[in-house]
């Protein structure tokens, strides 16, 4: 052999082996940087799975948990030893435990007839280890691995309690809004971004009308500008005012409300919108006027009852006192009345009740006040009486305008006559009480006198300034 050739092919034996070495020493090298690689992949997996605030989890076959990631005890109150023990009915509510089960149920049905089991997304309710429940959306997949075999399950478990109270909240407001009262919702500024059916029907104004202006176009000119100045300095102060206002109708009819007006602030404790609930009173206000009717007004007469009249009388005698002038007291009583109620009946007696009513106002001012205190009884007050001969002026007017027939619906002439008794205050009395006493006292006179006659109080017997 050529020495020459042979120390080539020695070269070349060497270079082979070099070579292979290299390239056995480079695989070695790329195994152990993919097992290093592999290491590295999961242990920063099984990081982000041990500290994200979803739970991370893996389930076989049997529904035996393969691993629970540590954030289920931040959610559920579980360790994850205890969680790991857990099965789907132990994790869950009932009505959720069947939603879930029916999920692995066609994952498994997938997987034994060798398809692609479907993806499972739902949300579903699970028990917390020291009482209450937690909602949560769950995901879970099947893993297979490089031969298409099934491997695990795959999950993540994400709680969505916040969503979930947030939708609740918005459906019980959308269940408020469409409430039988009015509501308007502004932004900061006051102007208006929404209003609901009732608000369009108690107000007039559909949404578009109204949307982008401030609440100001519903102001009745019932209130002051202090009012709602008031009213804005009392939410500004306490974040809300609750009361009763006048509103004012598209058609420009005034109308009362009860209001709660609400400020709404974000986390920075920054208004961002005003909430007005407002309900329709005038029914309710109605029925206090007609409340308020009976109990102080006469049904028949309509003219204020006894309790009504004492009221006037005391407010009457305490003006009287400021101002150091006089008024009168009259008592009005009806002669020959009992013979119309016995021979044409209680009809006949009441429409002669409303003409005497309605002749005793029309014989009055508009500060005077005249109240059927009795069946045929009356009582007259006139404020501000300048003089005795006044007072029995008026007195006569009355006698004069009530001895006048009148003639009922059923055609009878009916008629009556009265007694007029009088007293002055301070002349004759210094309290109400005593008035009513000496003004009974005068009528009486008036009647013992023969009737159809006006007197007016005095001490001395026989004192008579009547006319008959």
């Amino acid at each position: 052999m050529d020495p020459d050739w042979g120390l080539g092919l020695a070269v070349v034996v060497a270079l082979y082996i070099y070579r292979n070495n290299r390239k056995l020493q480079a695989a070695l090298t790329a195994s152990q940087e993919a097992r290093e690689a592999l290491r590295l992949s999961e242990e920063r997996h099984r990081f982000l799975a041990d500290n994200v605030s979803d739970v991370i989890w893996t389930m076989d076959l049997h529904g035996r948990n393969t691993y629970v990631s540590p954030s289920v005890e931040r959610m559920r109150g579980y360790t994850v030893a205890e969680a790991m023990q857990q099965t789907i009915d132990e994790a869950l509510t009932p009505a959720s435990a069947k939603i879930a089960q029916a999920g692995v149920a066609r994952a498994l049905e997938a997987i034994q007839a060798k398809q692609k089991a479907p993806d499972f997304r739902a949300e579903l309710e699970q028990p917390c280890k020291y009482g209450g429940t937690v909602w949560t959306e769950v995901r879970f997949s099947c893993v297979y691995n490089e031969a298409g075999e099934f491997v695990n399950f795959l999950g993540v478990t994400r709680d969505i309690s916040d969503r979930k109270r947030t939708e609740l909240n918005l459906q019980i407001a959308a269940i408020a809004f469409q409430s039988q009262d009015s509501m308007i919702v502004t932004d900061a500024h006051k102007a208006i971004l929404r209003v609901n059916p009732a608000f369009s029907q108690i107000s007039g104004y559909a949404p578009h009308e109204v949307i982008g202006k401030t609440p100001r176009m519903l102001r009745s000119d019932r209130h002051t500008p202090d009012f709602y100045d008031a009213l804005w300095t009392s939410i500004e102060t306490t974040g809300m005012w609750h009361g009763e206002l006048w509103s004012q109708r598209k058609n420009g009819e005034a109308f009362p409300e009860q209001i709660t007006i609400t400020a709404v602030k974000d986390g920075n404790g920054q208004v961002t919108h005003y909430v007005a609930v407002l309900r329709d009173i005038t029914e309710r206000k109605r029925l206090e006027q007609e409340v308020n009717h009976l109990a102080f007004f006469d049904s028949l007469t309509q003219l204020p009852n006894r309790r009504l009249f004492n009221d006037r009388l005391g407010q009457a005698v305490k003006r009287a006192q400021r101002t150091s002038s006089s008024l009168a007291l009259m008592f009005v009583d009806l002669n020959k009345f009992k013979p119309i109620n016995d021979t044409y009946g209680h009809e006949a007696g009441d429409f002669m009740l409303q003409t005497v009513a309605k002749r005793l106002s029309g014989c009055l001012r508009a500060s005077d006040t005249a109240a059927r205190v009795g069946g045929d009884e009356f009582l007259v007050l006139l404020p501000d009486i300048p003089s005795d001969a006044e007072a029995l002026a008026v007195a006569e007017k009355i006698r004069s305008a009530l001895a006048a027939p009148c003639i009922s619906p059923d055609g009878i002439e009916l008629c009556i006559s009265a007694s007029v008794g009088i007293a002055i205050y301070p002349e004759h009395a210094g309290s109400a009480h005593e008035l009513l006493r000496l003004g009974d006292r005068a009528m009486y006179e008036a009647k013992r006198a023969g009737g159809n006659r006006v007197k007016l109080f005095s001490p001395e017997d026989g004192a008579d300034h009547s006319a008959a």
